[in-house]
């Protein structure tokens, strides 16, 4: 592997971590930041107000984001709520008509959160200013690499949770 330097390193395996680039060419340059993120208000998940009513946005295209899939996991229920609320009233009274209630507020977990697994037996963590021991990882992702979970987020089953909860007049 060549660096940037020019010095060359012999390796048998190499690991590039460089990080997310959002796919935000389609979007206006006015509701961009300078990372090419789209200017959200991070506790409601609506795009600011420049491009119009009833547009929102989550995940690693957001000029908040820390990304990964647990974060979005914990957008998804805001950003649903927040546009139920959005979508009622404007057809109940318009685009410009104020929703009842209160917005459902985002509360972002800014604390490190990082497990991953090397190799078969263990791996290397930090959870909330907390370095994980080798065994924790493999308990908490090491044994299946969190597939288990796979069908339960392609299902959707936290977020029919999130809706019958709402239903009951409750939040998660």
């Amino acid at each position: 592997m060549t660096l940037s330097n020019g010095s060359e390193i012999f390796t048998d395996l190499y690991l590039p971590a460089l990080g997310s680039t959002p796919l935000s060419s389609y979007v206006p340059k006015d509701l961009l930041d300078a990372r090419g993120r789209v200017l959200t208000t991070e506790s409601t998940l609506r795009v600011t107000s420049k491009a119009g009513p009833l547009v929102y946005a989550l995940g690693d295209i957001t000029s908040f984001t820390m990304g990964g899939i647990p974060e979005i996991q914990s957008e998804v229920p805001v950003l649903a709520s927040n546009m139920k609320r959005d979508l009622l009233a404007a057809h109940s009274g318009g685009l410009s008509s104020k929703p009842k209630g209160k917005d459902r507020i985002y509360e972002p977990e800014r604390r490190e959160l990082q497990v991953v697994p090397v190799g078969r037996g263990g791996g290397v963590g930090a959870a909330w200013g907390w370095r994980l021991p080798s065994w924790a990882v493999w308990l908490i992702k090491g044994r299946d690499y969190m597939v288990g979970q796979a069908p339960d987020n392609v299902y959707g089953k936290r977020e029919l949770k999130e809706v019958k909860w709402q239903a009951e007049g409750q939040t998660a």
